[in-house]
Formats: C-alpha cells, structure tokens, sequence
C-alpha cells in the first residue's frame, strides 16, 4: 500500500507476510495490532484492509520519508518511496543514462525531453528533431488538405477559431 509521510513523500510498504507484519508492527510500535484477530494473519488483514491501512497512514504521516525508510530498513520491512516527476528529472543515473536530455525549441528555449531508451552500442540513436510548434503545420492542413482558401483562413484566424 502506498502512504503518504510528513513530509508529504509516498512510500509503498509491503508487510504482507506474517513476519514481516510482526516486525512492521514492532517499527510502529503496536504489537497490539497481532492480537486483534482481524489483523493477525494475512487473510484477516486482507480482508481488513479498510480498518488496517488508516492506522498505518496515521503512522506514517507522523514521520519524515529518510527517518521512515531508515526505520524499515533496520526491521527489515520492505518500503520505497515513490519517485515522481521532479526526482526522474534529478536521478543521477538517469542523467548518467541521458534517458532525459536537454534540446533546444524552435524558438531557441532548453528543454528537457526524454532521450532515447533503450542505448544499443551499435545503433544508439539520437533525438534528431523537436515537436513542431503550436500551429506550424495550419496551412498544410487547412489550405492543402482541407481545401480552406487563403481569405477564409485568415476570417477563421481573425475570429480566434484557428
């Protein structure tokens, strides 16, 4: 189940098992919890889930992600945060990898971009282009596919609609 910490990170714990759910409890302080019977074995947990996983998110929503993980670690309790977004962007391997790369826009801005998965070392590949921008390809479209003259084009542009 995922959880989020004080400091407002998402961590997935997995205490599944019965001695790991022992040892999650003994982290949190509540060997209580294996002597109510709907949280003593791994079928009543299951079966309990919507009572069990407040109790745990009131405990973890109490502690800093790092403080967190190095708790479970020290019990052996399996959790990781959840990466997002902004620490993909971060990641030194991926950086190392240029999974994400940095590319120029047409109109000369740096963008960050993904790079190209996966590297082979005879044919890695590159990015050779970016997107085209907003609206490049209008009179392709309108006037060449679509059979849009030039005047109702330009009435359409005028309005705001194209």
């Amino acid at each position: 189940e995922a959880f989020l910490t004080k400091d407002k990170q998402w961590i997935v714990i997995n205490a599944g098992t019965d001695n790991v759910w022992k040892r999650l409890i003994g982290v949190m302080g509540r060997e209580d919890l294996d002597r109510n019977p709907k949280f003593h074995t791994q079928r009543s947990r299951a079966e309990n889930q919507r009572e069990l996983h407040p109790l745990i998110a009131a405990w973890v929503g109490g502690i800093d992600l790092q403080d967190l993980l190095e708790r479970l670690e020290q019990r052996q309790v399996p959790a990781t945060k959840i990466i997002n977004i902004a620490d993909i962007f971060h990641d030194p391997h991926v950086r190392a990898r240029k999974n994400i790369i940095e590319t120029v826009l047409n109109s000369g801005r740096m963008f960050a971009t993904t790079g190209i998965v996966p590297k082979l070392s005879e044919s890695p590949g590159r990015v050779e282009f970016t997107a085209p921008s907003l609206g490049a390809h209008n009179d392709q479209i309108y006037k060449d596919l679509m059979g849009i003259s030039d005047d109702e084009c330009k009435r359409l542009k005028d309005a705001g609609i194209i």
